[in-house]
C-alpha cells in the first residue's frame, strides 16, 4: 500500500510512483498501513453526499476493529443489501479471500455489469490475476490476454 502525504488517497498499485489525484510522490507504507486514512477519507466523501450516518457508521467500525474489522463490517453490509458484488469483491481481495473474490466477480458476469470494463486494469485485482479462474473470466468477459 501506499498513500499520499498531500490527500491521503490509498493506492494498492505498488507500481504507482505518483498520486493520481494530485502527483505528490506516494509514500509506501505497507509494513504500517493501518487504513486509518483509507476510512477518514472515504467518511468525508460520505458527509459531502449528507450522508453523516455512513460517515459515523464507517469510522465506528474501524475504531472497534481496526482495518480488518472495518473490512469484515463492509462484506456483511454489501453481502445483506446485495447491491454491489464488484465492491464486495474489492474488499474479499483485501482480505486475503481469492475464492469469495472471484465468486463476488462471477455474479458481476451475471449481471452484465458496466464494473466488468475494470477487470482488466483495476490494480486492487492484481491479487487475483495468476489465479486461473480469474483469467477465465476475463476471456469470457472478451479481453484479450
Amino acid at each position: 500500500m501506499k498513500c499520499c502525504p498531500q490527500c491521503n488517497r490509498v493506492e494498492t498499485d505498488e507500481a504507482l510512483k505518483f498520486c493520481r489525484v494530485d502527483g505528490a510522490t506516494l509514500i509506501s507504507n505497507s509494513s504500517s498501513f493501518s487504513g486509518e486514512a483509507a476510512v477518514e477519507e472515504s467518511a468525508r466523501t460520505s458527509e459531502l453526499q449528507n450522508l453523516p450516518e455512513a460517515a459515523r457508521w464507517k469510522r465506528d467500525r474501524f475504531a472497534k476493529g481496526g482495518w480488518q474489522g472495518f473490512l469484515r463490517a463492509l462484506v456483511t453490509a454489501f453481502e445483506h443489501s446485495q447491491s454491489n458484488p464488484y465492491a464486495l469483491a474489492i474488499a474479499y481481495v483485501e482480505l486475503g479471500e481469492k475464492d469469495k473474490a472471484l465468486a463476488a466477480l462471477e455474479e458481476v458476469y451475471a449481471a452484465h455489469s458496466n464494473f466488468l470494463g475494470y477487470l482488466k486494469i483495476d490494480p486492487q485485482l492484481n491479487p487475483l490475476r495468476d489465479d486461473p479462474r480469474f483469467t477465465a473470466l476475463l476471456t469470457k468477459s472478451g479481453f484479450r490476454q
